[in-house]
């Protein structure tokens, strides 16, 4: 099997769209016909709790269970605590537990892709706790992280809004009866896929994120803040 593909999802800021990036990327590449293993990195559980696993605390096995079994050199399945989603991905889902970690002295060799059962793993994780290496944590991205770090999904939000009234917006989204966009920004973006992409939409697998189908995400907040592990914050 080639190399597992690492690719590390991460921001200290709540709400700039770590869960929404890794849910929408992993998804995507799943449907490409990639076996796709997210692993949720968060002691809060976004990632987890967008999944449709309602409380995570109360999973039996979670990354902070594996990542036990591995400082105490116990012998780990492959499967340990992975969840099948519908979406065709896997999920190593994450809880308050993790907090009590301390893993970034882990030995290189343990953190290795041995049993083959991905093409592409994505981390999600904030900063802080150590449940992930500061070489991944700490790259040269201090432009982006500023400008997500403000608000960039308001940003987008306000310029979406700016963009449609209620009415040019119920008459525009009229016109794709194939993943009909159900916020004004999802509208957006699909605005600029037909611009460069038109008349392909059928290719992509109709998915919007968040999935209203799930349960416990029928909401129009394209951020993770409305979930309920947040609390008021995205209030």
């Amino acid at each position: 099997m080639d190399k597992c593909k690492v690719i590390a999802i991460t921001n200290q800021e709540c709400g700039v769209g770590k869960t929404t990036t890794t849910v929408n990327l992993g998804v995507g590449l799943a449907q490409a016909g990639n076996k796709v293993l997210l692993v949720d990195a968060d002691p809060q559980g976004s990632l987890t709790i967008s999944l449709g696993i309602k409380n995570p605390d109360e999973l039996p096995v979670s990354l902070a269970t594996i990542m036990q079994k591995v400082i105490d050199d116990q012998t780990i399945a492959p499967q340990d605590g992975v969840i099948r989603h519908p979406e065709g991905v896997d999920l190593l889902p994450s809880n308050i537990e993790l907090s009590g970690m301390e893993v970034g002295a882990l030995d290189s060799e343990m953190k290795l892709n041995k049993y083959g059962k991905g093409k592409y793993l994505l981390r999600h994780a904030s900063e802080g706790g150590g449940y992930l290496p500061n070489e991944i944590l700490w790259r040269e991205k201090a432009v982006f992280s500023d400008a997500v770090g403000h608000s960039m999904v308001d940003y987008l939000k306000e310029y979406a809004e700016q963009q449609y009234s209620d009415e040019k917006f119920e008459a525009a989204r009229k016109k794709y009866t194939y993943a009909t966009p159900c916020t004004k920004e999802s509208l957006l973006y699909r605005g600029i896929f037909e611009k460069y992409y038109p008349g392909q939409a059928e290719m992509i697998v109709d998915f919007w994120m968040p999935n209203k189908s799930w349960e416990g995400c029928d909401v129009n907040d394209p951020s993770a803040r409305v979930l309920s592990n947040y609390g008021d914050s995205g209030k």
